[in-house]
């Protein structure tokens, strides 16, 4: 396994440089995004601008220097917390030099829908955002708020850590004779009469004792479980309906969700046991950093499996992030330019380097997790932490009872 594992370490270190490599853009070839200005357009005339968030992301300190100089500026950096304070700091005039970097889940609701975002959208060229990577274009479209957009520019670049894939237990499955869920992904059979066969053959007495103590699957039949696992149906809480959000967890494809999790957990009794300790087959719901600390285990890495109203694998993610401004910016514009010249998806790639290299094994891993990258458009419900997670919780719980 030490062997195996090197191998595959100085396999990604080669994919993932490359790929660095060839996407690379040196601070003196810097090419304005469409739509956005160039340094030599700007000069902010000695004014200071506030880089607000709450954590760093894709964020080269060593340029802040270059584009001080480049703007006429000074940038400082604002650590905020909690919506309360974006609010606070807008509605007393401090964020007119904003450039603002957050997580959804802290201020996207409470900012947009009290109309302290600026709808940059209406400034930015459809190509701006053709522009972007997968992974930031799809955030903004995903965060838009009665058709309008509030986002610009990079943030995640070339990646999502929280997007969600599922782990298997290679030797457990060779065991009892299993097909591999890799081979079937690739056949396009991954689906989830596939995972049920797999799971109901590896749900067993291993010790004869009359009780079960290995199970196809860790247990997800909760708020979590439902929340993450449901987009594979094709299927969120709630989904944009010209430009409303509009609640979608009564659909026939939620429905179909609710009632595929309970067969699995009450009627066929499939889920169970903790995958890191041998006795799951599969690990449900797992994003990049949750795959830590298995090195013990001989894994696999695929998608969800799909559902039976599902036209693709879907790849949700709990947090999306995106590059926005106060409503009360003063030179929208010109603070867009800053934000991108500092803000690079080329950053992004040393970061997917090391995590690649952390958390994936060998070229499987890297294919699977390459083919979230490419193929995911925005799944993952936005909601988390909000109102409906009661709603989905209350639901959830009538999966895990039988109800």
């Amino acid at each position: 396994m030490v062997k195996a594992r090197g191998a595959g370490i100085i396999l990604l270190i080669v994919a993932t440089l490359c790929l660095v490599l060839a996407g690379y853009v040196s601070a003196d070839d810097y090419v304005p995004l469409p739509g956005i200005k160039s340094p030599e357009e700007v000069d902010f005339g000695g004014k200071t601008v506030s880089i607000v968030r709450h954590v760093a992301r894709i964020f080269d300190e060593n340029r802040i220097a270059d584009a001080e100089k480049a703007f006429n500026c000074k940038i400082e950096v604002v650590n905020i917390t909690t919506a309360d304070q974006f609010i606070s700091r807008i509605l007393s005039g401090d964020s007119t030099y904003d450039i603002i970097r957050e997580k959804h889940r802290v201020i996207h609701f409470p900012l947009v829908t009290a109309g302290l975002l600026y709808p940059v959208g209406d400034l930015l060229p459809d190509e701006h955002y053709e522009a972007l990577t997968v992974m930031d274009r799809y955030s903004i479209e995903k965060l838009e708020y009665e058709g309008k957009k509030y986002g610009f520019g990079p943030y995640e670049g070339i990646y999502n850590d929280s997007m969600m894939l599922w782990l298997y237990n290679r030797d457990l499955l060779e065991q009892y004779g299993q097909p591999d869920p890799y081979d079937l992904w690739q056949a396009d059979q991954w689906t989830y009469d596939a995972f049920e066969e797999i799971a109901k053959a590896v749900t067993v007495d291993t010790d004869g004792n009359g009780m079960i103590d290995q199970w196809g699957v860790a247990s997800f039949a909760d708020s979590y479980g439902v929340y993450r696992f449901a987009p594979s149906n094709g299927v969120e809480l709630a989904k944009q309906i010209d430009g409303k959000w509009v609640f979608t967890f009564d659909s026939k494809e939620a429905i179909e969700v609710l009632n595929y999790m309970k067969r699995w957990n009450v009627d066929l009794g499939l889920m169970g046991g903790n995958f890191g300790q041998g006795t799951a087959a599969f690990n449900p719901n797992v994003h990049l950093t949750g795959i830590r600390n298995i090195d013990h285990i001989n894994y696999g890495v695929v998608p969800m499996p799909k559902g039976p109203s599902a036209d693709r694998h879907y790849y949700p993610v709990f947090q999306f992030w995106m590059m926005s401004l106060p409503i009360n910016a003063e030179r929208p514009e010109d603070l867009m330019a800053l934000g991108c010249y500092l803000f690079r998806t080329e950053d992004s790639y040393v970061h997917f380097d090391q995590d690649v290299n952390l958390y994936l094994k060998d070229r499987q891993h890297l294919e699977a997790f390459t083919a979230a990258i490419e193929g995911w458009r925005g799944e993952g419900d936005i909601f988390q932490n909000t109102d409906l997670w009661n709603i989905c919780s209350v639901v959830s719980e009538g999966c895990d009872r039988g109800r």
